[in-house]
């Protein structure tokens, strides 16, 4: 780049020069990301991740971003448990930024219910109903007509209610 400078007074002369100039990418952070409470299941650490807002970006950009999945240290039940991100840019103007990923994020993986099955006096799980969208419903099966998931431990499966 060329850059002139011109002084405000009069006794100095203008002066004219090549310089090398470094422009750092922009640091984004990203907010009101949540991660979806779920039932445990056997070694699974990926948890859904909902919401976000992008902050920082220089007006007229094209910059957005995918949520991916969160992961967990493990597959065990708990409250509050830490949610990593890996959360990408994307869009026309992606590379002229860096994010800095959440780290207040936190989920919690629920047990599942055993119960005593009567007929053979042993435990069985008891299954969690949730709608097409992920969204859990509880232990009770729903009777609203309409289409849902039944999972239990390493199993789930499409359910109908007419």
């Amino acid at each position: 780049y060329s850059v002139t400078f011109t002084p405000n007074e009069e006794n100095y002369a203008a002066t004219q020069d090549n310089v090398a100039l470094t422009v750092e990418k922009a640091t984004l952070t990203i907010t009101d990301v949540s991660a979806v409470n779920r039932d445990f299941e056997e070694g699974n650490t990926t948890v859904t991740l909902t919401g976000g807002d992008l902050n920082g970006v220089v007006e007229g950009d094209k910059v957005s971003f995918t949520l991916g999945v969160g992961t967990i240290a493990n597959a065990e039940v708990g409250n509050g448990k830490a949610v990593t991100t890996n959360i990408a840019l994307t869009g026309a103007d992606a590379g002229n930024y860096t994010l800095t990923q959440p780290t207040d994020i936190t989920v919690n993986i629920n047990s599942t219910t055993p119960i005593l099955n009567s007929r053979t006096g042993g435990f069985e799980t008891r299954p969690f109903y949730y709608t097409l969208k992920g969204e859990p419903l509880g232990t009770t099966k729903p009777t609203v007509p309409g289409v849902y998931i039944e999972k239990r431990p390493g199993i789930a499966k499409r359910i109908i209610v007419r």
